[in-house]
């Protein structure tokens, strides 16, 4: 019968209960010219809000609200032009955009406008911010301009359609919008709005691309931004010549660019994801690429030009996130205020590369320094536009601590290695990338360290999608497996996600109502039946990407089909998509510790 987790008491360690509620910085933000620093922190399964110097000498906590942090390079918090003012995205339901006084942290009244609230940006003067928002979350989209002071909203855009970025000139002159005409479109049609008339003007050079952050400059009309070109995303300006936007492309070379910055000399810097690692770089006056040399491990997780210095928040598989300020090409010294004491993970980490089909997938293979034999798990990231790259999982190094091996999977459909690898799952999802699984597993069995059989397979959303489909097409690879918040009915998710899971599935599955056979093919449920293995499955409760439904779906049915299998299940009220607060994440990783060792460490 279906089982309740019982593993947790007796898997508690001093790591345990340092990683599960310690401090994390999870985002940076500063004002261009002033001595203003944003940080956002979870702590205690929120996103507080921290003011300081670029110095991190002093701290000023704006709370109570949770920040909203974007999954990609977009800034979560805004200074004000003259920065005596700071604008978020408040998480919740509905977000809504709050604007705080940088002196005291008291909240400046914003007038009723369309909730929730997607984007923001500030205009020319502290008067003025810019907000991109609908009725219901999902579209089509409005964009307003407010003025604060006297509490007038003045329409800018209502052309339908989603924004996926929303932009605005240092000078207040233009506005930049990246739309999504419908769910299924990939292109991002890159438009430009003059304030002053509201003409509109399209970067028609840029159609059938997909694109993304666009950065203003600070004192020009100019942008730089990332766009596709032949098979990677590359580093392009736009200026604003003769009446209308002209488009030169800046990088032309075989690695994946990700986020784009101008500097206050103002040079071009830009991230570049390639070999697991992000790393940084910055383009001479003949706009050759120079690479941070000392942050050549790691990955950086966002950059902040200001007017002296550049700051990039970065981690490694051993280190936690923390700011670095980078003096040049070759320098950078930390200056993160979070110093947590863990114990050195002693770890060996090693690229790899494993032959599928016709295709070459990566991974990272990190294994416990100074064991000859131990268990191993095949870890899936999320996505599946993400990738397994060198930074911090807690997860991982709490896995490694322990004696586990970790294979962290970059299947077909990862970010990181060109648009053809990106898409190689479109139209394929719980196919191919199945196959890819499948094959990390027989390549982790295959390693002399590697005890027989002993291998695991987890995951969390994509990858908890992809765990539950290893598992029951083809029963008896892996020893056991462990599902976190994954989806297990294509069909009836379609109904209960949220727009961007959505938009996620239509963009690269196409509709249910047009491709319900496939969906249903490739839905965990439909082959229940083949499950043999032991599961853990492990949900939060307020998940609004992969509702809760979605697992208690499966459960219901193995309760009625399998009530024989060996599947455990818990869920966790108040959780979203990811394990946030302490107590859920000190449970919920001594159970998979616990039944890991159950399953993979059998008592002799």
């Amino acid at each position: 019968m279906l089982r309740e987790p019982r593993f947790a008491d007796r898997w508690v360690d001093d790591l345990l209960k340092r990683v599960a509620g310690m401090p994390e910085i999870r985002a940076i933000a500063a004002h261009p010219t002033k001595d203003l620093f944003a940080v956002v922190v979870r702590e205690n399964g929120r996103h507080q809000l921290y003011v300081t110097d670029r110095q991190l000498r002093r701290r000023v906590w704006f709370g109570p609200d949770s920040v909203l942090v974007p999954y990609d390079e977009t800034t979560p918090v805004q200074f004000s032009p003259s920065g005596k003012l700071v604008a978020y995205i408040k998480e919740g339901t509905p977000q809504q955009v709050v604007i705080r006084e940088v002196g005291t942290g008291d909240r400046v009244k914003l007038p009723a406008v369309l909730m929730p609230h997607t984007h923001a940006c500030w205009g020319a003067t502290d008067d003025e911010l810019i907000i991109a928002g609908s009725s219901d979350g999902r579209g089509p989209d409005t964009v307003l301009r407010v003025s604060l002071h006297h509490g007038v909203i003045e329409i800018l855009w209502a052309e339908g359609g989603h924004i996926r970025e929303l932009g605005c000139s240092r000078k207040g002159t233009w506005m930049s919008v990246l739309q999504l005409s419908d769910l299924t479109s990939k292109d991002s049609p890159m438009i430009f709005l003059r304030l002053s008339d509201k003409e509109k003007f399209e970067l028609a050079e840029m159609r059938g691309r997909q694109a993304k952050h666009i950065a203003w400059h600070s004192s020009r009309d100019e942008v730089a931004f990332i766009a596709d070109h032949h098979d990677f995303p590359q580093v392009w300006k736009a200026r604003w010549i003769n009446g209308n936007w002209k488009p030169e492309l800046v990088t032309d070379d075989p690695t994946e660019k990700d986020g784009v910055f101008w500097a206050h000399d103002e040079t071009l810097w830009y991230t570049a994801s390639s070999q697991g690692r992000r790393r940084l770089f910055h383009l001479s006056r003949d706009q050759e690429p120079l690479s941070s040399a000392s942050l050549a491990d790691g990955s950086i997780h966002q950059v902040v030009p200001t007017e002296n210095s550049v700051y990039a928040l970065w981690s490694s598989f051993g280190d936690v996130p923390q700011i670095l300020r980078v003096h040049d090409a070759s320098t950078a010294r930390n200056l993160s205020w979070l110093d947590l004491h863990l114990p050195r993970v002693s770890k060996i980490a090693e690229r790899v590369t494993l032959p599928v089909d016709e295709l070459q997938v990566h991974a990272w293979y990190l294994r416990p320094e100074g064991s000859t034999s131990f268990p191993g798990v095949v870890y899936l990231h999320g996505g599946p536009t993400s990738q397994f790259r060198d930074q911090w999982d807690p997860l991982v190094t709490y896995l490694l601590y322990h004696g586990y091996a970790v294979l962290g999977l970059d299947y077909r459909g990862s970010a990181g290695y060109g648009r053809p690898f990106e898409e190689a799952n479109d139209g394929d999802w719980g196919g191919g990338d199945v196959d890819d699984v499948v094959a990390a597993a027989h390549w982790l069995m295959n390693r002399p360290e590697i005890r027989h059989r002993q291998v695991a397979v987890m995951g969390g959303s994509y990858g908890g999608y992809l765990t539950l489909l290893a598992l029951m097409k083809y029963p008896g690879i892996f020893r056991c497996g462990v599902a976190l918040y994954g989806v297990t009915n294509r069909v009836s998710y379609w109904d209960e996600t949220d727009w961007v899971g959505q938009r996620g599935l239509a963009s690269e599955m196409g509709l249910p109502s047009e491709r319900r056979e496939l969906f249903m093919d490739r839905s965990p449920v439909i082959h229940l039946r083949n499950l043999r293995d032991p599961l853990l499955i492990l949900h939060g409760e307020a998940d609004p990407r992969v509702p809760v439904s979605q697992s208690e779906e499966l459960v219901a049915l193995i309760r009625e089909l399998r009530p024989d299998a060996d599947v455990f299940y818990r869920s966790y009220p108040g959780e979203g998509h990811g394990f946030r607060l302490p107590e859920t994440r000190y449970d919920a990783w001594a159970n998979i510790l616990g039944f890991l060792n159950k399953y993979l460490r059998p008592a002799r």
